[in-house]
């Protein structure tokens, strides 16, 4: 008889069975900056954030325990991330802020490389964003706070880098840096996920 190889994708597609999560999160470093600034000399979009003048840099994302951070060149890492969101289609999609900034930058930029992202609408119950949740749909400076100040305030810790901190790891090359932010937001953020997961919501 002969020995059965589980690949990666097997692996994911068996966790799936059990688990029907995926907690993910994305991270973007500027893109084509100076060119966009001739371009649009008064527009005022940030860069990193708005799609048009981000690219991303890794995606991150737990299922069921298994995590992994993707990184390399924007196009192979928003295929890979096509990939799973493909054999995963009913998975329920946790992270913090997707709604306003992850889904759409990443349904943006993976339309620059003609890429099918099965993502859900932002209105859509299979989208569980921690930021709506925990006071940031309502815009105002009572409850809206990043998720280093959250966990600082649920669990008396913040976390050890920021997002503004990405663009600077990736000028000086430091690629394992921005790898362990991205994993350190998906387990900050699966930690709250399953903590209050029957408390919020």
């Amino acid at each position: 008889m002969g020995t059965v190889h589980q690949t990666e994708s097997d692996s994911r597609r068996v966790v799936q069975r059990v688990n029907s999560t995926i907690i993910f999160d994305i991270e973007t470093i500027p893109d084509r900056l100076t060119e966009y600034n001739q371009a649009f000399p008064k527009s005022k979009k940030k860069a990193g954030i708005h799609a048009i003048i981000s690219r991303v840099v890794a995606i991150g994302y737990d299922l069921g325990g298994y995590r992994k951070v993707i990184m390399g060149e924007e196009e192979e890492i928003l295929k890979e991330f096509a990939d799973l969101l493909n054999e995963h289609r009913t998975a329920t999609l946790v992270g913090f802020n997707v709604k306003n900034f992850d889904v759409p930058l990443l349904q943006l930029r993976a339309a620059k490389y003609g890429i099918k992202l099965y993502l859900p609408d932002r209105r859509s119950q299979r989208i569980c964003d921690l930021f709506d949740i925990l006071g940031g749909k309502w815009q105002t400076d009572v409850s809206a706070c990043s998720l280093s100040e959250l966990h600082w305030f649920l669990y008396g810790a913040g976390k050890q880098s920021n997002g503004s901190d990405i663009a600077k790891m990736w000028e000086g090359g430091d690629l394992e840096s921005i790898r362990a932010h991205c994993a350190e937001d998906i387990e900050i953020t699966g930690r709250i996920y399953n903590d209050f997961r029957g408390t919020l919501w």
